[in-house]
């Protein structure tokens, strides 16, 4: 696979995984400190915080005499309650926050990659960063584990994202295949195109090229269940 480069626009929002097939975060932009380069990763997650309730400062301005006018601007209201002294009520909303949780320097990265796919009837960009390291498995506590993985239930990965080590994004899975003595798994990156990728040569390729630590990552990746998930592979298709 030839090398791309991104922006930090073009790959706002993308997905990051380490070694093992875990989500670890959102790529969002980079920082650059002592010559070295550093991705922000982050993490959503929901919190509850107090916002302005509107309705109850609407009802007591008008109890003031104040006329407030159908969709006017909180700022307007609040600044109109505070010249009169009106106490601003609050009220507990959820939403959705980002923290920063961590600073990965770009040595790391094992496959970026931006592709333009049709999933389904609809067509998406897929954006994918995976991680050399096991950064999301150290983070739970998680001890890399190096057994070979069996073939996965086809209703588990069906429509699942392929992400090959070598090539970057391939497309999606579409269906279990069967070679002389072997499994495999077909690919489908649009409407009219698809491949196939040859399970057991995969894992022979992974081991011979020394990704043997990847192999636990790819049952991880292809059982994550939580979001849209991730396939990883290394041979050609």
């Amino acid at each position: 696979m030839v090398a791309r480069f991104f922006s930090a626009e073009e790959l706002g929002g993308a997905r990051v995984f380490d070694s093992e097939g875990l989500f670890y975060g959102l790529f969002d932009g980079y920082v650059v400190r002592g010559g070295v380069l550093f991705l922000r990763v982050v993490v959503e997650v929901s919190a509850r915080q107090p916002v302005v309730d509107v309705d109850r400062l609407v009802e007591a301005l008008r109890d003031r005499g104040v006329r407030v006018r159908p969709g006017e601007p909180l700022e307007v209201l609040v600044a109109r309650a505070r010249e009169l002294g009106v106490d601003v009520p609050y009220r507990s909303a959820e939403s959705r926050v980002r923290l920063l949780k961590a600073l990965v320097p770009v040595s790391e990265v094992a496959v970026v990659d931006s592709r333009r796919l049709v999933h389904g009837s609809e067509e998406v960009v897929e954006k994918v960063i995976v991680l050399r390291t096991p950064r999301e498995a150290r983070y739970r506590g998680r001890k890399p584990v190096l057994e070979r993985p069996g073939v996965p239930p086809l209703e588990e990965i069906r429509g699942r994202l392929v992400v090959s080590l070598s090539e970057g994004v391939l497309g999606y899975v579409e269906d279990l295949v069967i070679g002389p003595g072997e499994p495999g798994l077909r690919v489908s990156r649009s409407e009219g195109v698809s491949g196939y990728i040859n399970w057991l040569g995969f894992l022979n390729s992974l081991k011979k090229r020394g990704f043997s630590r990847y192999m636990r990552g790819l049952l991880s990746i292809v059982t994550h269940l939580s979001r849209p998930g991730l396939i990883s592979r290394s041979c050609p298709v």
